[in-house]
């Protein structure tokens, strides 16, 4: 009862509190109750018992359910024909770690094969960039474009003209 108790109380269930409190279990005092009183504490309690009864059974089916008790039955019954189910399950067992240790073989080699064409990329990206890296360099190389502007602006004049060692004539050094 007290469990009962703790449980609606914990659930803040009010309803539940009252409903418990009503049950025969709980009447206090001396009992000098009339015969009505006692029949309707005895169809309160009832009630409570069926109630009750529901709850262990929707408990029942759904431990029923639950994987160990498949388990359990099914021990049951190969126990009943003569066989051993626990030495049925490690063979089972052994057959699910065979499996997954060849899919982890697999996903294995995937992943080296992986890497092994990743690294032939970056090697030829490397190559790629090396010529055209190499490609850029040569191109400064065969022609200052300092030079190539100060060939294009002074193209008709002749520097000699100047008299001096500044070939623009100013003194913004």
């Amino acid at each position: 009862m007290m469990m009962r108790i703790n449980a609606a109380y914990a659930a803040n269930d009010l309803e539940r509190l009252q409903t418990l409190e009503l049950e025969p279990d709980s009447i206090s005092g001396t009992y000098h109750y009339s015969d009505q009183e006692l029949v309707d504490a005895l169809r309160r309690e009832l009630a409570s018992c069926q109630r009750r009864l529901r709850e262990i059974e929707q408990e029942l089916s759904r431990l029923e359910q639950h994987e160990s008790s498949r388990r359990m039955q099914q021990a049951e019954k190969l126990t009943a024909v003569g066989r051993d189910y626990f030495a049925e399950m490690w063979q089972d067992l052994q057959k699910q770690m065979a499996r997954k240790r060849a899919e982890r073989d697999n996903l294995e080699s995937e992943r080296e094969s992986q890497r092994d064409q990743t690294a032939e990329l970056l090697v030829m990206d490397d190559l790629a960039d090396t010529i055209y890296d190499l490609g850029l360099e040569q191109a400064l190389l065969d022609e200052d474009p300092t030079l190539a502007f100060e060939e294009w602006v002074y193209r008709g004049r002749n520097p000699l003209d100047w008299g001096e060692e500044d070939p623009y004539g100013d003194d913004y050094d």
